[in-house]
């Protein structure tokens, strides 16, 4: 079986400043896959500043002005079974 999908949430602050608090995981290991398949992707968060992206780190807090998003990527989850054993 394939593995799970992994989710994009895109949080933008509208109105006044935001304080932010992100504890995400697998961002330096993939999800592993079981009896041959393939790892999930890896987490990815990003802050979106005036219109320009960088990369948000996995833990901590931070405050965005309105205006500003949070663009979180979560990871997929590992498959079961070798690819070319599927239909």
């Amino acid at each position: 079986n394939r593995g799970g999908d992994g989710v994009i949430r895109s949080l933008r602050v509208i109105g006044h400043e935001a304080r932010v608090s992100l504890q995400t995981d697998r961002r330096r290991f993939n999800p592993y896959g079981l009896h041959g398949g393939m790892v999930g992707a890896t987490e990815r968060n990003w802050i979106e500043k005036k219109g320009e992206l960088t990369r948000a780190p996995s833990k901590g807090t931070m405050t965005l002005d309105a205006g500003d998003a949070v663009i979180l990527e979560t990871p997929g989850g590992g498959g079961w079974g070798a690819p070319t054993g599927r239909r």
